[in-house]
């Protein structure tokens, strides 16, 4: 992987993952009891849209570095690496659709677990492309 593919990729990712998470905290623990309030704390807003705006660059960046660095390393048997690379990019493609579909479900049911899968892959994401940087270096 180029070392621009490497930054692009680990800027991203740091950038959704801090809005991700600082989204979900301001969601899920400052409910307020106001029945007029739009949201919990005034920072959910800007935490949501600067990770709606990073997403897009993010899917994009996963064209790219698919069609440089993981398809033809998926091609070529290369076994150094092999399988951390296969479930990081099952978890970003599971990352990337559950974002989607959180913006279309309708059923709150549906909308927390799919929640949930995005946010707990997203977490994982990070974890495991620690762990395949280390493997591959």
């Amino acid at each position: 992987m180029k070392t621009q593919e490497k930054y692009a990729t680990w800027c991203l990712l740091l950038g959704l993952f801090i809005s991700g998470l600082s989204y979900w905290y301001y969601k899920k623990w400052f409910v307020t009891e106001d029945p007029f309030a739009i949201t919990g704390h005034p920072m959910q807003t800007v935490s949501i849209k600067f990770h709606l705006v990073l997403a897009p660059l993010y899917v994009a960046l996963f064209g790219w570095i698919a069609k440089g660095h993981i398809w033809p390393r998926y091609r070529s048997l290369q076994k150094k690496g092999r399988k951390t690379g296969i479930l990081n990019a099952l978890l970003f493609i599971v990352c990337i659709l559950t974002g989607y579909y959180l913006q279309l479900l309708v059923s709150q049911t549906w909308s927390n677990f799919v929640a949930w899968v995005h946010v707990g892959s997203g977490v994982v994401i990070v974890i495991f492309l620690l762990w395949h940087q280390r493997v591959t270096t």
